[in-house]
């Protein structure tokens, strides 16, 4: 785990909690709602890619 501690206060890497949201497929619709909020406009994820899927899949 990424947490670097500054004092009194503990940091997580934004990477870090990217791939623990990302492992819960439940999870899923916190993601919609952040990424929604990002681009101020609606996001609806259809499908989120495996990286260990992703060298079969090459193109």
């Amino acid at each position: 785990m990424e947490r670097k501690s500054t004092k009194d206060r503990t940091f997580i890497s934004f990477d870090w909690a990217m791939k623990r949201l990302l492992k819960r497929k439940d999870s899923h619709v916190i993601l919609e709602g952040f990424l929604s909020e990002l681009f101020r406009q609606e996001v609806k994820i259809t499908e989120i890619l495996d990286p260990e899927s992703l060298a079969e899949h090459a193109n």
